[in-house]
C-alpha cells in the first residue's frame, strides 16, 4: 500500500498500477491508458487524478467498480488521458555482464 493523493486535495491508503498501449504508425503514439485502484478509505465517488511518490495519472475515468461481501476494499477500474513518472525512475539503470 502506499500514499496516493486523489484530485489533488485528499491522501488515502492504496495501491493503483495501470498499463498504457502505443501505436506507432500513430501521432503521437499513445492510444490507451488502463488500470485500478484499490483501497479500504471507503467510497471514492469522483476520482478524477492520482499521484503517489512515483507516478501521477491525469484525466482518470472511473468505468468499473469492484465490491466483494467479506472484505472492506473497493477496486476501480480506469482509464487516464495522461501519466508522467518520477524523475528518479526516468533514470535507466543497466548491468555490465561480461562474459
Amino acid at each position: 500500500m502506499s500514499r496516493i493523493m486523489v484530485n489533488g486535495a485528499f491522501c488515502i491508503e492504496g495501491a493503483f498500477s495501470f498499463s498504457s498501449d502505443y501505436d506507432p504508425a500513430s501521432n503521437p503514439p499513445l492510444m490507451k491508458i488502463e488500470g485500478t485502484l484499490s483501497s479500504r478509505a471507503g467510497y471514492l465517488p469522483d476520482i478524477r487524478r492520482l499521484e503517489n511518490e512515483r507516478y501521477l495519472l491525469d484525466g482518470v475515468y472511473v468505468y468499473r467498480e469492484g465490491y466483494g461481501s467479506e472484505e472492506d476494499e473497493i477496486v476501480y477500474y480506469f482509464t487516464a488521458k495522461s501519466f508522467a513518472v518520477a524523475n528518479r525512475l526516468q533514470e535507466v539503470k543497466t548491468v555490465d555482464v561480461q562474459g
